[in-house]
């Protein structure tokens, strides 16, 4: 077999995805909630509407650059703020459309 072939290996089932916890929820919301308090909901929506289909690549970027620029003090504890978080959130299937929703709800629920 040659060496290329190895690397052609198909799937007859897609992959599942991992399911959502709560604290992935939460911290979704948290970056939600700190974009709505800089008053940047409507141009991060916009933006992360346009980065949606490069959002995977993004979060892959972010773990190359990680050790580059855990040198420059990015790397702080692993929280959501941090660069493994945002390339965590970046690389999780359906947190993009959860943060554009959240933010698209967040100036509905502070006019109530």
């Amino acid at each position: 077999m040659p060496l290329f072939g190895l690397f052609l290996r198909r799937n007859s089932t897609p992959p599942a995805a991992p399911p959502t916890t709560p604290t992935e929820r939460d911290e979704t919301g948290a970056l939600a909630s700190a974009i709505t308090r800089a008053g940047m909901a409507g141009p991060a929506s916009v933006a992360l509407r346009i980065v949606k289909p490069l959002s995977w690549m993004g979060g892959q970027v972010l773990w190359i650059l990680d050790p580059l620029l855990g040198t420059l003090g990015m790397r702080q504890t692993p929280n959501l703020f941090s660069l493994p978080g945002l390339a965590a959130l970046l690389e999780r299937e359906d947190s993009i459309d959860d943060l554009i929703a959240r933010l698209e709800d967040a100036p509905n629920q502070s006019r109530n």
